[in-house]
């Protein structure tokens, strides 16, 4: 128990020290992720855009359509906005469209065979 803790006490000490970074991609056609005012709008395939409150303590920013960093200090908090992110549209497993956080991997399923 006194190990885990360790390991969370010291994520957080870096992290404030020389801050936490999170980056999120879209894959889909048409696909977007645009940030004004606090707010990110966000294109995934529905019928309406969908809008989520960024707290004013993060640093938004949108380096393309399709990818979207942000900063901040607290690690934990930045990982909890960007699940709720994900949480909009999962990567589905059949063709991978959705938000996903860079680098992770989804194991795509193989289709209906004839």
């Amino acid at each position: 128990m006194l190990k885990g803790f360790c390991t969370l006490l010291r994520k957080a000490v870096v992290a404030i020290a020389s801050g936490a970074v999170v980056h999120i991609e879209a894959l889909g056609v048409g696909y977007k992720m645009v940030s004004k005012d606090g707010e990110l709008s966000l294109r995934v395939g529905f019928s309406h855009g969908v809008l989520c409150a960024i707290p004013k303590d993060i640093l938004i920013l949108t380096p393309k359509p399709r990818r979207l960093s942000l900063f901040g200090i607290d690690p934990f908090r930045l990982t909890h906005i960007a699940a709720q992110i994900r949480a909009v549209k999962p990567p589905e497993p059949y063709k991978g469209k959705g938000i996903r956080l860079q680098g992770e991997r989804i194991i795509q399923k193989e289709g209906k065979k004839k």
